[in-house]
């Protein structure tokens, strides 16, 4: 058995609710390795100790050239679940939990894999279409300023007083105008880093979510950009970095000085520069 091949990270890809009656569990096995790999699953509740396991087969669903991907999705009575794998190579059958290769069974529950809790909000409903899309990431800053060109250029703009900076000339025209060699590459989406009026290229230090980062552009340039995409038939996601701003946000100036004279923790992220 390839032991180093086999991989389960609990509460995270590999584990976890799709809706509250089903829980979706994988393990990562080497590449024609297993000849059989189950998985046994019990209540975390269960009164009875040792507590009560029932199993199911795994089936491999998707396969690389070094390794197997076993998968199955379990409609459990269970909100909590302890569980293990039985791994089997047709020549050695051994038990799987807690990150370690054993040969038998404890009663001590906590010592298997844990699914705390089936919770409705940790069941993530990804859109359909976002299923199969090919996402193209754009760093808006460095991409384009026209067609198949960036210019290389800094710049420096003001923003309600405030000055705005770009290192090396990339706009949303620039976006814009090479839609189609996006297109071309298979790309059926487009994932913007931040775009908002922010002090410094990577427009990660907010100064306005309501508007677009003049050295980008203008926000009827973004309008146009989302228009021309949805003609495409592709789509935009925007990264909105709405857990921290800069030091300029006028927004964290006020709510920090009030805090300061109230002695109250912010909770802000404040981010100047990268």
């Amino acid at each position: 058995m390839n032991f180093e091949a086999i991989q389960h990270i609990p509460m995270s890809q590999q584990a976890h609710g799709i809706d509250p009656n089903h829980v979706v569990f994988r393990l990562r096995a080497g590449r024609d390795d297993l000849k059989q790999c189950t998985l046994f699953y019990a209540d975390r509740a269960c009164r009875l100790t040792p507590v009560i396991f029932s199993s199911v087969e795994m089936q491999v669903e998707a396969q690389d050239e070094w390794f197997d991907y076993f998968q199955v999705i379990l409609e459990s009575p269970y909100k909590r679940i302890c569980y293990y794998f039985e791994l089997d190579d047709g020549t050695q059958k051994l038990l799987y939990y807690g990150d370690f290769f054993t040969d038998h069974c404890v009663d001590d529950r906590s010592e298997y894999y844990q699914l705390p809790f089936n919770h409705p909000a940790d069941i993530a409903a990804p859109p359909a279409w976002a299923q199969d899309a090919v996402v193209y990431n754009i760093f808006p800053d460095s991409f384009a300023t026209g067609r198949r060109f960036i210019s290389g250029k800094s710049s420096e703009k003001e923003w309600n007083g405030q000055i705005t900076r770009g290192k090396l000339g990339g706009t949303l025209r620039g976006v814009i105008e090479n839609l189609d060699y996006i297109q071309e590459l298979g790309a059926t989406c487009i994932y913007m880093n931040p775009i908002f009026a922010a002090g410094e290229y990577h427009k990660y230090d907010l100064l306005d979510y309501h508007h677009i980062d003049p050295c980008f552009g203008t926000d009827e340039d973004f309008r146009q950009l989302v228009n021309d995409c949805h003609a495409r038939g592709m789509r935009v996601i925007i990264d909105g970095v709405f857990n921290h701003v800069g030091w300029n946000f006028l927004l964290l100036m006020t709510w920090c000085a009030l805090a300061k004279t109230q002695n109250i923790k912010t909770g802000f992220t404040i981010c100047n520069s990268l």
